[in-house]
């Protein structure tokens, strides 16, 4: 986990269901860590979202103006045909731990 592209290739457990792609590409000999000029966009690659993504979740706790604006943002101005769902990553378990008193 200490080197600089560690959070870019690793994620959390709870999404271990999911089937992703993830292209990284960067010199070995560039400083990760160093301030970028705020015009760097790095490398732009033309990429067809509709075969890229197949759903787009937002947060449990978003408000919902965020949500509906996340859906119009996908269906209008990217035009993907997918469903946008509210994250269920911060509901209980259904196997949970009580404790006796």
């Amino acid at each position: 986990m200490d080197h600089p592209l560690a959070p870019l290739l690793h994620k959390s457990k709870f999404y271990s269901f999911e089937n992703e792609v993830r292209l990284v590409a960067y010199d070995p000999e560039a400083n990760l860590m160093e301030e970028r000029d705020i015009h760097d966009n790095g490398t732009l690659i033309d990429v067809d979202l509709s075969r890229l993504i197949s759903e787009v979740r937002v947060a449990k706790d978003a408000p919902n103006w965020f949500f509906e604006l996340v859906s119009t943002l996908v269906k209008d101005k990217y035009e993907l045909d997918v469903d946008v769902k509210k994250s269920k990553m911060n509901q209980e378990p259904i196997f949970g731990i009580s404790t006796l008193e």
